[in-house]
């Protein structure tokens, strides 16, 4: 299978690339400037972002031990009304 994107005969898309001058994606972003105030607020959205998502998982876990307490009542009542209804050994 011919690789499309080169145009000389096998050359592999990476040596196509370095031939051309493209550059990586990690040397785009190294290369752009950044300023102080654009990332400080990219800073602070990310961080009430964080304790947002923090928040929602607490409130579930909070959710799923209510709910765990809640089962594990329901098991006890059941094992409590099997054992009521059970035959006394003695009485057979």
């Amino acid at each position: 299978m011919k690789n499309v994107q080169s145009s000389q005969q096998g050359e592999a898309h990476n040596q196509s690339r370095n031939r051309l001058g493209s550059i990586s994606g990690h040397q785009h972003l190294m290369s752009q400037k950044s300023d102080d105030s654009g990332r400080r607020e990219e800073i602070k959205r990310f961080s009430e972002s964080w304790e947002t998502r923090e928040k929602i998982v607490h409130r579930e876990i909070e959710e799923n031990r209510a709910e765990a307490v809640r089962i594990m009542h329901w098991h006890q009542g059941i094992e409590q009304d099997e054992a009521e209804h059970e035959p006394n050994e003695g009485q057979r």
